[in-house]
């Protein structure tokens, strides 16, 4: 109940706020060296491999090191903390095979609450420059209660990494389906920056997102009452030829490119900066130092989740 994400103004501004210049996309700048050499130590931790699941050994990796150390937390607990963020995403992304995800994911919360609370009492006592000790900061100028301390760090590691993680993958994905783009963003990094919006767009990481009117809306030959709960397509909206020219393309230098795949208005997402810039080095790293791949499957199988748009594993191989 405490996540930023599922409140109103004004508890919603007043968590926000407090996060709002940490996630600029001038601060976030700041992280690129160090986003870099995660993703270089990743990738030379395969090397020497010419086969590997893009998802769990390389797309998983990368924003979930990058958050960790961001927030404070070790890095030797990042698969205990994937796990709990699993759990939680049962029921996040409304996932349709697990009829237990609310209790699934209450068990998450409360173990990674549980895990959280030590760090912070320790940051109490000794802050660093890391967001757990700026959380606690708040908190102290009494902008912030104990809880929703726990509950943004937490919010902080889930959205920080999952759906990043997502948009490396189905990135891949599209560039295994348009081998040429790939060599095309080795010959051009310069694309960067328009391939991953449209890596976004093309392909992005959230299909649909949950809304409850505020006040009756008329769309269309539709009446939207006050408080009916809305489930909005963003793949949809991504793929509107009223909007987008060959909405079905993959198109690495499209420009402008209004797509709504961290959502719109005060509830965009808070980190998609980071988000960003995770990917645009992510993929630039693969393409300077790998061919073009291809599918070591026969088929994909994604999570079969309402919200998420998650593969379960992509098999690569660069034979």
């Amino acid at each position: 109940g405490n996540w930023a994400v599922f409140l109103d103004p004004p508890d919603h501004t007043r968590i926000r706020r407090l996060l709002n210049n940490r996630f600029s996309p001038m601060s976030v700048e700041q992280y690129r060296p160090r986003v870099r050499a995660i993703v270089k130590k990743l990738l030379a931790d395969l090397d020497g491999r010419d086969s590997f699941d893009m998802v769990r050994d390389f797309a998983y990796l990368v924003p979930l090191t990058v958050i960790l150390e961001l927030l404070g937390a070790p890095a030797l607990d990042r698969d205990l903390i994937k796990h709990w963020s699993e759990q939680i995403g049962t029921f996040f992304f409304i996932r349709a095979d697990e009829p237990r995800r609310r209790e699934i994911a209450c068990e998450g919360i409360t173990a990674f609450a549980e895990y959280l609370r030590p760090l912070i009492e320790e940051r109490r006592e000794n802050p660093q420059l890391d967001l757990i000790s700026a959380l606690v900061g708040a908190e102290e100028q009494g902008n912030l209660s104990t809880d929703e301390v726990v509950a943004t760090a937490m919010l902080m590691v889930f959205g920080g990494h999952e759906t990043t993680m997502n948009l490396i993958a189905n990135g891949t994905l599209a560039l295994i389906e348009h081998p040429a783009e790939w060599m095309r963003l080795k010959e051009q990094p310069e694309l960067m920056e328009t391939a991953v919006e449209e890596f976004l767009r093309y392909d992005g990481s959230v299909k649909t997102t949950v809304r409850w009117a505020k006040q009756d809306v008329v769309l269309g030959d539709k009446t939207i009452k006050k408080g009916d709960r809305l489930l909005l397509g963003l793949s949809a909206a991504n793929r509107d030829p009223a909007q987008f020219e060959n909405p079905d393309t993959l198109d690495l230098a499209r420009d402008p490119n209004p797509h709504l795949a961290f959502g719109y208005g005060i509830h965009i997402c808070l980190g998609a900066p980071l988000a960003r810039l995770e990917a645009q080095e992510a993929f630039k790293a693969l393409t300077q130092n790998y061919p073009p791949p291809r599918l070591a499957a026969d088929e994909l199988e994604y999570h079969p989740a309402v919200i998420g748009r998650a593969l379960k594993t992509l098999p690569v191989t660069f034979k």
